[in-house]
């Protein structure tokens, strides 16, 4: 799966090669989405099913967008697919504990109501990431987004709460930056979806 993401946009040389069905579709779809504003985005807007290996659920097991988004268009799909299938946050019956200073912890589902909108968890690192923070942070802060633990090794000191307050931070900090960014991305779909809804029915 990491292997096919991180040589999904390299361009091929030499002899030409069998695309699988997938893979095929999958380089369709991007092209299509080149041109966002002149594509409806309600009968053209890039999901799961149509570009699979795109989408790692699991945070702990994506590569940095950088490594193998290198367009502004390529990120910008990738944005969408994320957002629009929203944080991984897995309901598990029992969440597995470390020893955390003297004290055996784990991970309390209830932080996903608390800050749900962007906390993910991961089953394989048992670590929790901001998902807002890895898709833009490459662009805000040090533009490699991997500096802070929520997007590059993840987060699981179970007893401190407040890291997660001081993820946020305050107005103009990196976590609200990429806040700001995810939010703008989707209000651009509706803002399109709508505008070519309302084309739609004129034409009727």
């Amino acid at each position: 799966m990491e292997r096919y993401i991180g040589s999904f946009f390299t361009k091929s040389s030499g002899s030409r090669t069998k695309r699988s069905r997938s893979e095929s579709s999958s380089i369709d779809l991007f092209q299509d989405k080149q041109n966002e504003c002149a594509t409806p985005l309600s009968q053209n807007k890039p999901t799961v099913e149509d570009s699979p290996d795109l989408y790692v659920p699991d945070p702990g097991k994506r590569l940095p967008i950088m490594t193998f988004a290198k367009s502004a268009q390529e990120r910008e799909m990738i944005r969408r697919i994320y957002l629009t299938n929203g944080p991984c946050q897995p309901k598990l019956d029992n969440f597995p504990q470390s020893l955390i200073g003297n004290k055996m912890r784990r991970f309390n589902p209830q932080w996903y109501n608390e800050f749900g909108i962007w906390l993910e968890y991961s089953e394989s690192k048992d670590a929790i990431f901001c998902l807002h923070c890895y898709l833009f942070s490459c662009e805000h802060g040090d533009g490699r987004g991997g500096r802070d633990s929520f997007v590059g090794k993840g987060f699981r000191n179970w007893k401190d709460k407040q890291r997660l307050l001081k993820h946020i931070g305050k107005v103009g900090s990196i976590h609200k930056l990429c806040f700001s960014a995810a939010k703008d991305l989707m209000n651009q779909n509706q803002h399109i979806d709508i505008v070519m809804s309302g084309i739609s029915n004129k034409a009727k």
